[in-house]
């Protein structure tokens, strides 16, 4: 695989509350894979967008960041992506933060055409050179609160609609050798919903301890599951995602 990239901004203050942002960034990939027709394939990607910010009230209080970025694709086409971001902070405690936003994301080289096995432990991993690309839908609403110069808080709560959405599942076994397979495919519907949480506490000047904690509920819309109750009521349900946990936290001691 050969890969070049490139990339270019330009940045100009229209006014003392407004400035834009343009900018250009793209790839070159040539590739060689025995999965691929005359065992060598090119694409290419090249991307342009716009962001601007603009702030209201006597103190900036609120800011307003509205975007568009239009990617073309040589093997899956172009495709517009807007967003909307917002932030309103009466004081220095206090700041609240809402976005709405489309995405896409092709599949890269390694998941339409990898192909690696670990004989030790017993598993291969296969590319799916059919995959789709993945698009989603995601708003999101935040708060972080200042209540003391030294500490921060900030909770965010997330919706993401995705469409052929790209993960791993598994696959048949190989009948010859018993190796697990895996593989990556598109979910056709899914939905991952939840709430981030953060803490930042500075201990000393050079000292920091931060925690985290996120809830997810991932789930695959497009298949669902049968459950039973212990009196023999039976409803349908979607299916959970793999791969995506239910529960994570995080800590962390940083020091200059």
């Amino acid at each position: 695989e050969k890969l070049t990239t490139g990339q270019m901004q330009y940045d100009r203050a229209l006014s003392d509350r407004n400035w834009l942002s343009l900018g250009f960034d793209g790839f070159v990939q040539e590739m060689t894979s025995p999965r691929l027709e005359n065992e060598t394939g090119d694409r290419y990607r090249f991307a342009v967008y716009a962001q601007d910010m603009v702030t209201y009230g006597s103190q900036e209080e609120l800011t307003i960041f509205p975007g568009v970025r239009s990617d073309y694709d040589s093997w899956f086409g172009l495709n517009h992506t807007p967003k909307l971001a917002m932030r309103y902070a009466p004081n220095s405690s206090l700041a609240l933060r809402a976005s709405y936003s489309l995405g896409f994301r092709a599949p890269d080289f390694k998941e339409m055409f990898l192909y690696f096995e670990n004989k030790g432990v017993g598993y291969r991993v296969e590319g799916n050179p059919y995959l789709e690309p993945e698009k989603s839908e995601s708003a999101q609403l935040g708060v972080d609160i200042t209540p003391i110069p030294t500490v921060n808080i900030a909770a965010n709560v997330f919706n993401n609609n995705l469409t052929n959405l790209i993960t791993v599942a598994p696959l048949q076994d190989d009948q010859l050798s018993g190796a697990a397979r895996f593989s990556y495919v598109n979910v056709g519907e899914a939905l991952t919903q939840g709430l981030e949480t953060r803490i930042r506490c500075f201990l000393t000047s050079s000292l920091r301890l931060q925690g985290g904690y996120t809830y997810t509920n991932a789930l695959n819309l497009s298949s669902e599951a049968i459950l039973c109750d212990a009196d023999g009521n039976c409803e349908s349900k979607p299916r959970k995602l793999t791969g995506q946990p239910t529960h994570q936290g995080t800590a962390s001691l940083q020091g200059k």
